[in-house]
C-alpha cells in the first residue's frame, strides 16, 4: 500500500496501520495436522501450514476485493490470491501464484497487478488467469496503479499505455528508501514517500520520471490523492501532510503523529486509522475536514484482523486458521 493512491485504486491495507499502503503487516495463522496414533507411522514428522495475509485490496467501485496470502507448507512456500464479490459476499475465485507477494493494486476494475521481489504479474479477474509478467530493474516492495488501469508504479519505475508498453524510470536518489507511491487522477504527477528521516517526499513528472519538487516531513507510511486531485496528503511521523500536488507546497498537518493508514473518503473529509498502544488493537477510525483539520467523528475501534473498505460500507474479519471472511452483518 504501502506505498499508494487510496481513492483511484480504494487500497485498504487497514492491518498495517491502511492503507496504507502501504508498510505490510503480515497476520499469522497456524494449521497442524492431527497426530498420528502409534500404529501409524506419519509421513512427515509435522505438517503445519502457516497463512500470512499480505494485503486487503478494493477495486475502484469496491464492489471486489482482493486477499493476499503468502502459504508456509510443507511443499514450500507459495502466495495466494484470492477475489471476493463485495456486494454478494462470495468468493469467486482463489489461485496459487509463483511470487511471494508484497504488494498487489487493481489495475482498472478487471485486472490485478501483482507484486513480488524483481517481478510484476498482469492478472485478468474473471476469470482469474495470469496474462504477463514484467520483469523489474529492481527488487520492489511499493506499487501504485492509476484508476483507469493505464498507468502503474514501483518505486523506481513507471509502465503507461493500455497494454503497459510505455516504460520509464523515477528519477530519484532515495529509491532504496521508498516506501509509499501513489498517481494523481489526471496520470500526470506521482508523489513517493520514504522512511529514512533523512529523505522527503517527492513529486515526480508522471511521462517523464523527472522529480520536480521536494519536501521532507520525517518517515512517511502512505500517500493518497483527493479524488479531485488538488490535495495530496502523506502519512507520517508528524501527522497527514497535506500538499499541493503540482509544487508540493504545505496546506497543513493533520491527523495524530504515528497514526495508521488514511485515505480520503471524498474531496473534503479523510479517515485515519489511529492505532492505539496495542498496535493493530486499537485501530480507532477518526474523520478529518481537509479544510480545517478537525475532527468530525470518532467510531469505534475495528476488531484485530478486521477489515473496512474506503466508503464504509463492507466491514469483515479474518478468523480461524484458514483466516475465513466472515462479513459483519447488517
Amino acid at each position: 500500500m504501502t506505498k499508494k493512491e487510496m481513492v483511484s485504486r480504494f487500497s485498504l491495507l487497514i492491518f498495517c496501520g491502511v492503507v496504507a499502503s502501504g508498510c505490510a503487516s503480515e497476520q499469522q495463522s497456524v494449521s497442524v495436522s492431527s497426530a498420528a496414533t502409534p500404529a501409524q507411522k506419519p509421513k512427515h514428522a509435522q505438517k503445519q501450514r502457516v497463512a500470512w495475509v499480505r494485503e486487503v485490496e478494493f477495486s475502484p467501485d469496491q464492489t471486489l476485493f482482493a486477499i493476499i496470502k503468502r502459504i508456509d507448507g510443507v511443499k514450500g512456500i507459495n502466495g495466494e490470491i484470492e477475489v471476493w464479490d463485495a456486494r454478494q459476499k462470495r468468493q469467486v475465485v482463489r489461485r496459487n501464484s509463483s511470487l511471494i507477494v508484497s504488494n498487489v493494486s487493481f489495475l482498472g476494475q478487471n485486472q490485478l497487478a501483482v507484486l513480488g521481489g524483481d517481478s510484476l504479474q498482469i492478472w485478468s479477474i474473471v476469470p482469474l488467469k495470469l496474462k504477463r509478467t514484467l520483469k523489474l530493474k529492481n527488487y520492489s516492495q511499493v506499487l501504485a496503479t492509476s484508476r483507469s488501469g493505464r498507468m502503474l508504479a514501483t518505486e523506481s519505475q513507471i509502465w503507461q499505455g493500455r497494454d503497459l508498453s510505455i516504460g520509464s524510470f523515477i528519477q530519484s536518489r532515495e529509491k532504496e528508501f521508498i516506501r509509499t507511491v501513489a498517481i494523481s487522477p489526471d496520470e500526470k504527477t506521482i508523489v513517493t514517500g520514504a522512511w529514512d528521516v533523512e529523505f522527503g517526499i517527492e513529486g515526480f513528472d508522471a511521462k517523464t520520471g523527472r522529480k520536480i519538487w521536494e519536501t521532507t516531513d520525517g518517515q512517511q507510511s502512505n500517500a493518497a490523492f483527493s479524488p479531485d486531485g488538488r490535495v495530496v496528503g502523506v502519512g507520517t511521523t508528524r501527522g497527514i501532510v497535506l500538499l499541493a500536488p503540482k509544487t508540493g507546497r504545505r496546506i497543513r498537518t493533520l491527523g495524530q503523529s504515528y497514526g495508521g493508514q488514511f485515505w480520503f473518503m471524498d474531496n473534503e473529509t479523510i479517515v485515519q486509522i489511529n492505532e492505539g498502544e496495542k498496535l493493530h488493537k486499537e485501530r480507532t477510525l477518526v474523520t478529518y475536514a481537509v479544510s480545517t483539520g478537525k475532527i468530525l467523528r470518532t467510531e469505534p475501534p475495528l476488531g484485530e484482523h478486521e477489515f473496512i473498505s474506503p466508503n464504509g460500507k463492507i466491514r469483515f474479519q479474518l478468523v480461524g486458521d484458514e483466516k475465513t471472511v466472515k462479513f459483519q452483518q447488517e
